[in-house]
């Protein structure tokens, strides 16, 4: 298996899907509509920004793909699915 390359952590944001279907931006609870306002701004504002992006396995597959459609429509270009391979994703 192949490792993915770590990622910068001082020049990222997090987004967590969680088992419910909350969507977190750096911990603090954000809807689909806000997050596409601040990604745009991330986007503008510093386009070197890694999203890290971390689901629930549970969750439905598209509720991931419309943060990921969020995420290119704001043209972020640096992104990372998170995986936790021990138990659910932190927040």
């Amino acid at each position: 298996k192949g490792k993915a390359r770590d990622i910068d952590q001082t020049e990222s944001r997090s987004i967590t899907l969680d088992g419910t279907g909350g969507l977190f931006l750096d911990n603090v609870s954000i809807t689909l509509e806000q997050l596409g306002v601040e990604m745009k701004a991330v986007a503008t504002s510093d386009p070197d920004t890694t999203i890290m992006v971390r689901a629930d396995d549970q969750l439905a597959y598209g509720q991931v793909v419309e943060v990921m459609r969020i995420l290119n429509d704001a043209q972020i270009t640096r992104m990372a699915l998170v995986t936790t391979p021990d138990g659910p994703a932190p927040r």
